[in-house]
């Protein structure tokens, strides 16, 4: 069995190769690297908590992200920039009034950035909207009773 400072062995070189190329689907990497199908979500999670495979999984990322200036600040900001984008800067007109031809119609469609996705995911990031789950004592309690007649051992209640 390979350590964890040591080289990845075949398979795991080919589940690496295939989960950055399924864009990080560990279980689609996993059957494709020959790993069974039937435990192959089981098989992609004990593989992405090895260093060796993290470490390797990076190394072919991480030059790509470099090359093109990927990193969380410019995520945040470029999301900052459509969430906060006013809608005049938008619609400005191509042409002035005068310039129109009234026997032309000029028709334009412009797909505007999702501001509501970007300020939810800007919200998320800052842990605006945390998913909670309530509990509370006000459920109904199973009441289990003995109706053999039999005597109940000691400590079991």
């Amino acid at each position: 069995m390979h350590g964890d400072n040591e080289e990845l062995s075949a398979k795991e070189a080919l589940f690496v190769h295939h989960y950055i190329i399924n864009g990080g689907n560990g279980g689609g990497a996993a059957k494709a690297a020959g790993y069974a199908a039937a435990s192959a979500h089981i098989q992609a999670h004990r593989l992405l908590e090895k260093q060796r495979v993290k470490d390797a999984i990076a190394a072919v990322i991480k030059p790509k992200l470099d090359e093109l200036k990927i990193d969380a600040n410019r995520v945040l900001d470029e999301l900052a920039k459509m969430a906060f984008m006013p809608m005049d800067t938008v619609l400005v007109p191509a042409l002035k009034p005068d310039e129109l031809v009234p026997e032309v119609t000029l028709i334009s469609t412009m797909k505007v950035s999702d501001k509501k996705g970007s300020l939810e995911l800007i919200g998320k990031h800052l842990k605006m909207f945390v998913d909670r789950v309530e509990v509370s004592d006000d459920r109904p309690r199973v009441v289990r009773r003995d109706l053999t007649g039999k005597k109940k051992p000691a400590g079991s209640e």
